[in-house]
């Protein structure tokens, strides 16, 4: 028996949004200053506003988002734009009430605790990427922890999710992408499995349904 999800409504998750992204501004300030310019998006569930926690005691959700790098100096070792990331973040995030961000490997994690029940309130994974321009494909900076390297990856997770999501939307299908999405949040039994990850799931399980030519 999976556990019991519920959204979030758009009011609730507005001030969540308003918090972090005034985070996100403050860190494309602070590292402009050493070159590095990069534009950031709200992806997956939070972009859809598709959000869920658990009902209950346990009411933590999380979100994502991808900073997309425009202006870097290629020389510099991957290693290093991950270290920068993580360093300004850290001196930024603990003036907002926010715990150090620690590195999940693809992703850099923030957290907002309840020191007083000891939970956590919410929390949102931070993706290094960059878009190739000629090829069009996008790569994520991961930190690969057994050899202690942060190399970049292509990123084929979500590609042509957009242009799903617009055919699934003009033709009155979102309310089974909203449905899809709980039922496999509340029967996936692998904790590995991310809420972006089980979105995509949804979207393409409901795309793939109906014959779109």
């Amino acid at each position: 028996m999976g556990h019991k999800y519920e959204y979030i409504t758009k009011s609730e998750l507005k001030p969540v949004r308003v918090k972090i992204e005034k985070v996100i501004n403050e860190l494309q300030k602070k590292l402009k200053e050493v070159q590095i310019t990069f534009q950031f998006h709200l992806i997956g569930s939070g972009k859809r506003t598709l959000v869920t926690r658990l009902v209950g005691e346990n009411r933590e959700f999380d979100l994502d988002y991808n900073f997309y790098l425009q202006k870097f100096d290629e020389n510099i070792e991957p290693k290093e734009i991950r270290s920068m990331f993580i360093k300004s973040l850290n001196e930024i995030v603990i003036k907002h009430g926010f715990e150090y961000v620690s590195d999940g490997g693809r992703a850099i994690k923030l957290k907002l605790i309840d020191k007083k029940n000891k939970t956590i309130t919410y929390s949102c994974d931070f993706a290094i990427m960059y878009e190739d321009i000629e090829t069009e494909k996008k790569f994520i900076l991961e930190h690969v922890k057994v050899s202690n390297k942060c190399v970049w990856e292509e990123e084929k997770l979500g590609r042509n999710y957009d242009d799903k999501v617009s055919n699934i939307i003009a033709n009155g299908l979102w309310i089974d992408v909203r449905r899809e999405y709980l039922n496999l949040k509340e029967n996936n039994n692998k904790q590995d499995k991310q809420s972006f990850s089980l979105y995509y799931e949804a979207v393409n399980n409901i795309y793939n349904k109906y014959d779109w030519k």
